[in-house]
C-alpha cells in the first residue's frame, strides 16, 4: 500500500493507523509483532513510531533511541514494546548481541525497528514493512507498507 504525507502530523496518524491495521490482520503470531522501518535520515521513521506507540497505548514520547539503541515500554496485557535503532550497527552479528532474536521470538513483544535494513535477515517473515522516502517538496514523505501476510511469499 502506498500513502503520501504532507507533515509530521499525517505520518503520525498513518503510524497509528498501521499499527491498529497490523494487530488486526495479524491476530494470532506465535511471534512478536515486528514493525521494519527503512529510509533515510529525516524521512519520517521516528515520526512514524510515534504513531505507533500512541495506537498501542505507549504514553511516553518515542525519541529517536540512537544512543540508547534498545528501549522497553511496559503496555497493557502484560505486553511489552521495544523500540530499537540499528543506526549505528554494522551488521548481524552486531544486531544479534543486542539480544533482537529473543525480543522477536514472544508473542508478547511488540518491536519498532528503525534501519530495519541492516538485520533484515533477522526480521520474522510477516514483519510489517514500512519504507520512507522523500517527496517530492521539503515536508512530503512517501510510505510505502507491506503487512506481513500480504508480502510476496
Amino acid at each position: 500500500m502506498r500513502h503520501i504525507s504532507n507533515s509530521p502530523r499525517a505520518t503520525e496518524y498513518f503510524g497509528v493507523k498501521a499499527a491498529k491495521e497490523a494487530e488486526r490482520k495479524l491476530k494470532g503470531r506465535r511471534h512478536a509483532l515486528v514493525f521494519a522501518l527503512r529510509g533515510p535520515l529525516g524521512g519520517g521513521k521516528t515520526t512514524c513510531a510515534r504513531g505507533i506507540f500512541k495506537a498501542l497505548g505507549v504514553r511516553a514520547r518515542a525519541a529517536s533511541p540512537t544512543f540508547v539503541l534498545v528501549r522497553r515500554f511496559a503496555l497493557p496485557r502484560r505486553r511489552s514494546l521495544y523500540h530499537i535503532d540499528l543506526y549505528r550497527l554494522e551488521g548481524r552479528r552486531a544486531a544479534g548481541a543486542l539480544g533482537i532474536k529473543k525480543i522477536f521470538a514472544s508473542p508478547r513483544h511488540v518491536a519498532v525497528v528503525e534501519w530495519a535494513q541492516r538485520a533484515s535477515r533477522l526480521l520474522p517473515r510477516d514483519a510489517v514493512r514500512i519504507s520512507f522516502r522523500h517527496g517530492r517538496g521539503a515536508r512530503e514523505r512517501v510510505i510505502m507498507v507491506e503487512y506481513g501476510n500480504e508480502q510476496r511469499r
